[in-house]
């Protein structure tokens, strides 16, 4: 209702539409199946499709579009009749259809290095709430610190190509640790200082 308050000639629009006998596949006209007939004569036409089809005729009904405004209004009715929703982009500010019922502000089309808007945003958003959040801030620095730690503790022990050293298996318990209590600490269920102490253990 706000949409045609503010689009009134949308109230007044409508579409030619229409009925014809046509081979079907799948529950759809055969396109292909009338291009190979090239058969201008209707009398023809009907005879070739009651070969193709020995059950009987199929009605399909279409919709004529002569212009870019009908096609858009098309468009926008179909979206309507499926309950689907449109956003406009926040990372390259064009439209798009949200296809599931997860909430999402970006779309998935290639931008910037090859990598798509959703990835381009979500990285935006995780770099904005780090900003915003001490603690997830020293994670990240905590986390740098172990594994450069864990780079050199592997230099001067190298291991065998097919084993794993000690300075590995330490990083990797701690990280997983770590990554646990983060989890936990953005859904809510610590408390920054018992985050703070799960990240210094080790």
């Amino acid at each position: 209702m706000a949409f045609t308050a503010l689009h009134q000639d949308y109230m007044l629009y409508y579409l030619l539409t229409g009925t014809a006998i046509a081979p079907t596949k799948n529950g759809k006209a055969d396109f292909e199946a009338i291009d190979k007939m090239e058969l201008a004569d209707k009398k023809e036409q009907l005879a070739a499709i009651d070969k193709l089809n020995p059950k009987g005729a199929n009605i399909v009904s279409f919709t004529i579009l002569q212009s870019l405004n009908e096609f858009l209004y098309f468009e926008f009715t179909e979206l309507l009749k499926q309950g689907l929703r449109v956003r406009k982009c926040r990372n390259c500010g064009r439209y798009f259809v949200l296809k599931s019922k997860h909430e999402t502000f970006y779309c998935d089309r290639t931008a910037e290095n090859g990598l798509t808007c959703k990835a381009i945003g979500n990285k935006a958003e995780y770099l904005k709430k780090l900003a915003e959040d001490a603690p997830l801030l020293d994670y990240e620095r905590i986390y740098k610190a172990h594994y450069a730690k864990m780079m050199r503790d592997e230099a001067k022990e190298m291991p065998a190509d097919d084993k794993i050293g000690a300075a590995r298996k330490a990083f990797t318990f701690w990280a997983e640790t770590a990554k646990e209590a983060r989890r936990q600490y953005v859904a809510g269920g610590i408390s920054e200082t018992e985050f703070a102490k799960r990240l210094e253990l080790q």
